[in-house]
């Protein structure tokens, strides 16, 4: 059963996955065979075992006017490929129809088939209840026994019903001038387009913020923030990923725009400042061997939760500024880091920072104080001298 559940997991993601993690999911562990009687006859062990399977013929119903939908008739091939590992099942005919011919509407009306392409086995299915299972599970339903359809599409598909292509979106991107550390709304395109999401683009456009049409929508809509994203509603809307990034933006016109960017930004309601740029202060005591490398911590912090350092100081505790940061922030631990306000600007970073015991202190600076957490990493309790 789970071998199944993972290959037709890839089967309804159509072409998410990939050829890579589609060897892996066909490649099951191999089943051990039951011991026979003691008093059974001996079987010769150069006769291969003979299993009775039953033959079913696979027929793949094309989306009409949608190329990218039908994907050259690759959900078609990962069918067979599924069958043929199958013990009970063996796979007779499969072909392809247009969507329009007089033999695919017939299917479409026998089996209420409501979008496009779709999947028919029909046959002696039956015979593997196990992948009838993980069929009804993850991809489709079974039709009296007889017939196994796939009901759950993935963008984009045809809807029969409205006769429309679902899932085909645009994209316009505004880059931030001037901010090299800033996101590139293309490269986020990109990664929409990319497997797993596989957001089908019809359009996308990224423009440069002073682009006399970047201007125009940023008055319109009032883009605070660079860089910034519009996706058409109604095609990205049909994608899983949608109910994700939904609340990080708002609906207008039929665009979808993500306002919520990920730091470092540009703040157009600020006279244009950078948001997001963080710089990191070491306190350490180098006399300390056993104590841990803050450094170390920091680079963590910064590849966990994607805050960009752009400048990093470290003093020793005896130093006059050393002395001045211990006493301004009532340091009692040590080594210890100290974070620029600007770290703040990073989705749930300050209410995650304060849940572990840290600070944010009056300048809005972020002290690391949980040093409990770090084990038998060595600190030094230096509130006594």
């Amino acid at each position: 059963m789970e071998f199944y559940l993972k290959a037709i997991l890839w089967l309804v993601m159509g072409t998410l996955f990939g050829f890579a993690i589609y060897f892996v999911f066909l490649t099951p562990a191999q089943p051990s065979l039951p011991m026979p009687p003691t008093n059974a006859p001996q079987q010769n062990d150069t006769m291969p075992q003979i299993l009775e399977t039953g033959a079913v013929n696979i027929t793949m119903v094309d989306a009409p006017g949608c190329d990218i939908c039908n994907a050259e008739g690759l959900m078609l091939e990962q069918v067979k490929t599924v069958l043929l590992k199958s013990e009970f099942l063996s796979v007779g005919t499969s072909k392809r129809l247009p969507g329009a011919s007089s033999e695919a509407q017939a299917l479409i009306s026998r089996y209420n088939i409501t979008t496009l392409p779709a999947v028919i086995i029909e046959g002696e299915v039956a015979r593997d209840s196990e992948f009838v299972a993980a069929w009804k599970e993850s991809v489709g339903s079974l039709e009296g026994g007889k017939a196994l359809v796939t009901r759950f599409e993935y963008p984009p598909y045809y809807d029969l019903k409205n006769k429309t292509v679902v899932g085909l979106t645009q994209a316009i991107g505004i880059k931030a001038s001037g901010c090299l550390e800033c996101g590139d709304p293309g490269l986020f395109i990109s990664s929409l387009e990319s497997q797993p999401i596989s957001m089908a683009f019809t359009d996308s456009t990224v423009y440069e913020e002073n682009d006399s049409r970047a201007q125009a929508l940023i008055a319109q809509y009032n883009i605070t923030k660079l860089p910034v994203l519009f996706l058409s509603e109604g095609g990205a809307s049909a994608y899983p990923v949608f109910a994700q990034i939904k609340p990080m933006g708002t609906i207008e016109d039929g665009w979808f725009i993500l306002r919520d960017v990920v730091p470092p930004y540009v703040d157009l309601a600020d006279n244009r400042s950078i948001r997001g740029l963080v710089k990191a202060t070491y306190l350490v005591n180098s006399s300390c061997a056993d104590c841990f490398n803050i450094s170390s911590l920091s680079t963590y912090l910064s590849q966990t939760s994607g805050v960009v350092i752009v400048d990093e100081k470290t003093y020793e505790l005896g130093s006059a500024e050393g002395a001045a940061l211990r006493e301004k922030y009532n340091i009692t631990m040590v080594p210890t880091l100290i974070f620029s306000p600007d770290v703040r600007y990073y989705y749930e970073f300050e209410e995650v920072w304060k849940n572990q015991s840290n600070t944010v202190e009056p300048d809005g600076s972020f002290v690391f104080r949980a040093h409990g957490l770090l084990g038998s990493v060595g600190y030094q309790n230096v509130s006594s001298g």
